[in-house]
């Protein structure tokens, strides 16, 4: 055996460096190890100041949220510097740690971006006199709310961007490490950011957009609509009161509330119609005194609103700004931040967040009657709430939250004549358009065909079974299930349970005419429970093919439509790996739409997702969401090749 000059072997030389090294390295790692451990510990202070600072800002204490924000920020700069430190970096070149240290390191930096975006806003806000209360009409003080909020607009953008920043960092990180802990962290922060940074981007494009819209250089008109989900359009009632708001400076005025049908008949023509479809589909019904309690028979609001502004301006000579819808519910999220208002009409009384969705809906048009007078009286309702509502008398908070209850819900519908403006409204959800077509996607509304008021008592749910194919196509059917709960009393008049004189059914008989939008879908099928035959129809709209059909159902009854279609670019593959973005829609009704959701791999894929995933959940290999009083679902699904 050889021997160097120091008379050890060449082998044991090296054996003894190499353990060395080895000893020195591990000695790095585990001083590494109680850095992460110190890391970690700081990481979870900024994850509990981080949620202290949420619900402080969901209770109005901006002060408390700059604080907590201020605590999360200095947590996660010692964290930073922790898992920068020259030991740390040392053991990232180990192959077997670096993919752990690296997703580390993007985590903790995300964080540290996080804090620094939410303390950015907060201490924005912190400066505003009146806070989030400043936000909204009547606030501000002298400088004006307008102003207030384009205060807020430049520092919302930076935390978008940082927000955006982190997500990078978070999303680019190693998303398989070999300590789980680290991997279901990233996982978490990947998800919340991927929730959040939307919403943030939003409101800084809404701050963008609010001075354009509420006519800070400009008076803007807006067709103003109360409209009733008690007899179904396709945007979620029929509109039987309208008043022009006038908005300037940020200032917000309203016309007295008037019924459409006092508005001129018959301005539907090729002119005023935004597209010789929507003439050739809905002209017949939009006509003489179905003019404007027709004109939203589509579902798409930008489609109707195009409509309702070129039509008014012919009856009326007024150019319009865009169009504004609201709905009972609306006026209940309102009622629940002004508490009861009176109005000076005996035929209205009180109006409280309890009572205004049935005295609008059934009390009224049964006690005062058929005609204009129950129209007054829902454009009178509309009028004493928005006026309280838009009052400076109620916290602007209070208002920012009822404002969104309405939005998600679908009961407060914006349309911008102005297209970046409107932009931004459909962003927020506001926009109240079909989703788009592409994809995997369902989209249901229903119109009352017998002019009664009974849609209050017409229950709807849905159950769409996707099956999808290798090929990136899918199957599906989609289920609406209907009962008409119509009470068979012969008090109620025939203008309330319907159909008018002139339509030969029973009293109490609803004759729905159900639509379903599904994308790029081609129908194969059509059939009923009852066995009835009642035919269907195709149409294009906004993009998607449109499948209308109309089955009866008397008081009492039940009936199941199902619609069988094959969808042509269903998901995407790419190589071993997919996603699939479901997509439900429904205009919004008086009893909401439960929906159900199952999604079936093709054969030897699966879902990625854990069992329960939120909505989601993973059962006998398939994919099930289910909804409760749904405006709108969709998620995007992740599935792969098992080998």
């Amino acid at each position: 055996m050889g021997r160097t000059a120091r008379g050890w072997p060449r082998g044991v030389r090296i054996g003894i460096g190499v353990g060395l090294v080895v000893m020195v390295l591990a000695g790095v790692a585990a001083t590494a190890a109680l850095t992460f451990l110190d890391a970690e510990d700081r990481l979870q202070v900024v994850r509990d100041r981080l949620q202290v600072a949420v619900d402080a800002v969901g209770a109005g204490d901006i002060a408390a949220a700059d604080d907590a924000f201020a605590q999360a920020e200095d947590a996660a700069g010692a964290a930073v510097g922790r898992v920068r430190s020259p030991l740390v970096r040392l053991v990232g070149f180990l192959p077997v740690i670096g993919p752990t240290v690296d997703s580390v390191v993007a985590t903790t930096e995300a964080a540290d971006l996080i804090a620094g975006a939410g303390r950015q806003i907060t201490a924005s806000l912190r400066d505003i006199p009146g806070g989030l209360d400043a936000l909204t009409l009547g606030g501000g003080g002298e400088a004006g709310w307008l102003d207030a909020v384009q205060t807020l607009q430049d520092p919302v953008v930076d935390a978008a961007a940082r927000l955006e920043l982190a997500r990078d960092l978070v999303e680019h990180a190693p998303a398989r490490t070999r300590v789980a802990r680290v991997d279901a962290a990233r996982t978490r922060l990947l998800d919340e950011l991927t929730q959040i940074n939307p919403i943030v981007q939003n409101g800084a494009a809404l701050a963008g957009a609010l001075p354009t819209l509420f006519g800070d250089e400009q008076p803007r008109r807006y067709f103003l609509g109360a409209h009733n989900p008690a007899e179904l359009r396709g945007t979620g009632g029929f509109i039987g009161a309208y008043a022009i708001l006038i908005a300037e400076a940020g200032e917000v005025t309203i016309s007295p509330f008037t019924p459409t049908q006092e508005l001129p008949q018959d301005v539907l023509d090729e002119d005023t119609a935004p597209t010789a479809t929507f003439l050739e589909r809905y002209g017949e019904r939009i006509a003489g005194n179905g003019t404007w309690l027709n004109v939203n028979l589509s579902a798409d609001l930008p489609t109707v609103a195009d409509a309702i502004q070129a039509m008014y301006q012919a009856a009326e000579g007024q150019r319009l700004d865009g169009v504004i819808l609201v709905d009972p519910f609306a006026l209940e999220a309102m009622l629940r931040t002004t508490g009861p208002v009176t109005s000076p009409d005996p035929d209205v009384g009180t109006l409280t967040a309890d009572t205004v969705v049935p005295f609008i809906t059934t009390e009224a048009p049964i006690a005062l009657g058929f005609g204009g007078e129950r129209k007054e009286v829902l454009g009178e309702s509309a009028q004493v709430v928005l006026d309280e509502f838009l009052s400076g008398d109620v916290p602007g908070r209070a208002r920012i939250d009822a404002l969104a209850e309405a939005v998600s819900g679908g009961h407060l519908l914006i349309h911008a004549a102005d297209p970046e403006v409107q932009a931004v409204i459909e962003a927020v959800g506001a926009g109240g358009g079909l989703p788009e077509p592409e994809g995997t996607v369902a989209a249901l509304s229903l119109v009352n065909t017998t002019a009664g008021k009974a849609d209050v008592w017409l229950d709807r749910t849905v159950d769409w079974d996707v099956t999808l194919d290798p090929d990136g196509t899918a199957s599906a059917i989609v289920t609406v299930a209907l009962s008409n709960g119509t009470p068979e009393d012969p008090s109620l008049p025939r203008y309330i349970t319907g159909p008018a004189d002139h339509i030969d059914l029973p009293p109490g008989t609803s004759r729905p005419q159900v639509s379903l939008a599904c994308g790029e879908c081609e129908p194969l099928q059509v059939s009923w429970s009852d066995a009835g035959d009642y035919g269907y129809s195709v149409h294009r709209e906004a993009g998607h093919v449109t499948i209308v059909t109309s089955p009866v159902l008397e008081p009492g009854e039940e009936v199941t439509v199902r619609f069988v279609v094959d969808i042509p670019r269903a998901w995407g593959r790419s190589g071993t790996g997919g996603v699939v973005t479901p997509t439900f829609w429904t205009a919004p009704s008086i009893l909401g739409t439960d929906v159900d959701v199952t999604l079936t791999p093709p054969p030897g894929w699966a879902f990625d997702q854990p069992e329960q995933d939120g909505d989601v959940r993973i059962d006998g290999g398939r994919a099930i969401i289910e909804g409760t009083d749904v405006r709108e679902l969709s998620h995007e699904l992740t599935l792969s090749v098992q080998r």
